[in-house]
């Protein structure tokens, strides 16, 4: 039951981590489609990739508290959330719009 545990939790790691490369990558390919001037636009898995990571790690039963916070630091859609998400709602707030 161990060995089944560990394979499950290296998965779910590598899968985060996987998640995470490809936020990046769409950070690389919006760049190059705007750069072209190409309208399309891929979008991020915020928070996703370093819950899977988390998870995987507690299966592996490493210590996580210090890759907790090198996994969300290191996740370009964490920071979307984090910047972007104040940022959309005080421009929506401020906005001058009276849709009620």
């Amino acid at each position: 039951m161990d060995v089944i545990k560990y394979i499950l939790g290296v998965f779910l790691i590598l899968f985060g981590v996987y998640i995470i490369a490809a936020n990046y990558a769409c950070i690389i390919i919006n760049k190059r489609n705007k750069k072209k001037g190409i309208d399309k636009h891929h979008s991020f898995s915020p928070v996703f990739g370093p819950l899977l990571f988390i998870i995987g790690l507690s299966f592996v039963e490493l210590s996580i508290t210090f890759w907790v916070i090198i996994v969300f630091l290191v996740d370009p859609g964490t920071w979307l959330i984090l910047l972007g998400l104040p940022y959309a709602l005080f421009k929506g707030f401020f906005s001058g719009k009276n849709d009620v």
